[in-house]
């Protein structure tokens, strides 16, 4: 049964879930009109392909590598519409993660908005900042 008026999904497991395939992935598919979905899975298989016709918010602060690698190359979610991306730096960077590059350029080039939550200290050569800044950086594809 379709789930047409769910816009907001937030899926949170910090214990390994066996169950992806048979329950997880078919809810998903059935999320026909989702805007905003918040991933933290702990486990490292892949996600079946999925179109999320209508995602405009992604939160991957506390997804798995593998599933923020997932989104981000298109091995397994189509994202047709500009989206805000909400991940941490240092999964970029261990990613390193190129907007320009071929595998990501697709669903890359849909990310209107970038939102980086993290320290000071993460992000600036280690000055003694403890506040915490929410970075917006807009990028715009080529």
């Amino acid at each position: 049964k379709k789930l047409p008026k769910l816009k907001y999904f937030s899926l949170k497991s910090y214990c390994r879930t066996f169950y992806y395939d048979s329950q997880i992935a078919s809810l998903l598919r059935r999320m026909s009109n989702l805007e905003e979905l918040t991933l933290l899975l702990a486990k490292q298989y892949s996600l079946p392909f999925i179109t999320f016709s209508h995602l405009v918010k992604l939160h991957l602060n506390l997804a798995y590598i593998d599933y923020v690698e997932q989104f981000l190359y298109e091995r397994n979610a189509h994202l047709p519409r500009q989206l805000s991306l909400q991940i941490q730096y240092e999964t970029l960077s261990i990613l390193k993660i190129n907007f320009t590059n071929y595998a990501a350029r697709v669903n890359c080039a849909k990310i209107q908005r970038l939102v980086i939550k993290e320290q000071f200290t993460k992000l600036i050569k280690k000055e003694p900042y403890a506040a915490t800044v929410q970075l917006r950086w807009d990028y715009k594809a080529c």
